[in-house]
């Protein structure tokens, strides 16, 4: 199965800071790199740290059904500002960027099994997953790589259940 996760992190600025998007960063590769996660391994994800351009996105999405590989699945996460902006959700991949909808990125992934988290805006300043992962690719399980594959077919196959055009 073809899949990528995108984590996209916006941490902010002077004016309006995320302090706790650096750990969003570990909290998500953790717990997808992690069986339970789906065992997403180098090479099927891509993390952007403020420097998401979604022209970029799109087209390898294009590129790759050209050459006829075309991702089966993606996961999208993102972190950081987001909301509405004309009638539209919106998230904001870059510290003092545009805003890009919702609806754009469903459209660029039209026909791809999407699921598309939204971390936005986060209330608390010192939440306590900060300080305990519960998901750690360094753990005995993730050693386990029979385990580990058992869990990454598992999850594959309940993704392939899925309609195809679902976001």
């Amino acid at each position: 199965m073809k899949r990528h996760l995108f984590i996209v992190l916006n941490h902010g600025d002077v004016i309006e800071p995320l302090p706790n998007v650096k750990y969003d960063r570990e909290n998500y590769l953790r717990f997808f790199q992690s069986p339970e996660g789906g065992y997403w391994e180098e090479g099927e994800y891509t993390v952007y740290d403020d420097a998401f351009n979604f022209s970029a996105f799109r087209e390898n999405i294009q590129y790759q059904r050209k050459i006829q590989l075309p991702y089966e699945y993606i996961v999208f996460v993102f972190c950081g500002h987001g909301g509405f902006h004309n009638g539209e959700k919106v998230i904001q991949p870059k510290a003092g960027g545009g805003v890009i909808s919702l609806n754009q990125i469903k459209e660029a992934c039209q026909g791809i099994r999407t699921l598309f988290i939204a971390d936005s805006c986060l209330s608390l300043p010192d939440s306590s997953i900060n300080e305990s992962r519960l998901f750690n690719s360094a753990t005995e399980r993730i050693k386990d790589d029979l385990y580990a594959r058992t869990c990454k077919r598992l999850y594959n196959k309940y993704v392939l259940a899925t309609p195809a055009n679902t976001f």
